[in-house]
């Protein structure tokens, strides 16, 4: 069990910096359409920034586990449920809160009830290329380096 937790700590430490990156120059990016150039994100821009979000973070949720448990059903079910659920979370309903907290308007939109199947396919397609990508000793980390920058273009 202690091993466990180490491993999931040294995860977590590897992912830390790049959420962190990810998350301030998502900010600085927002802050500047926002009030700078005084520009807009569509609906549609933010379902495809959503949907590769879901994408890139099933696969490499479902490559890091399937690189210390080389299962396929239990790492495609994480992977895909894992990226969702923070898809979902960092994609939609902290943004949500963020402009609630400003008193912004904005209408409230969650992808996993509105486009279910959507949200579906897009975590299943990235789970089995995060898995494949590990069967075939493939490089995650170009995935996993590039997983929180589409999520955290929009807000």
């Amino acid at each position: 069990m202690e091993n466990k937790i180490k491993l999931i700590f040294h995860e977590l430490k590897q992912h830390a910096p790049f959420t962190a990156l990810a998350t301030v120059i998502a900010i600085l990016i927002a802050l500047s359409l926002l009030y700078f150039w005084e520009k807009t994100i569509s609906e549609e821009t933010f379902h495809l920034f959503h949907f590769l979000h879901i994408i890139v973070s099933a696969m490499v949720t479902a490559g890091i586990f399937y690189k210390y448990k080389s299962r396929f059903l239990p790492a495609l079910l994480i992977g895909s449920l894992g990226a969702i659920i923070i898809g979902s979370l960092s994609d939609v309903v902290f943004p949500y809160l963020g402009w609630v907290l400003l008193n912004l308007d904005i209408h409230f939109h969650l992808p996993l009830v509105e486009e279910t199947v959507f949200v579906l396919l897009s975590a299943l397609i990235g789970g089995l290329a995060g898995i494949l990508i590990r069967m075939t000793n493939s490089l995650t980390s170009f995935t996993y380096s590039f997983r929180f920058l589409p999520a955290y273009f929009i807000f």
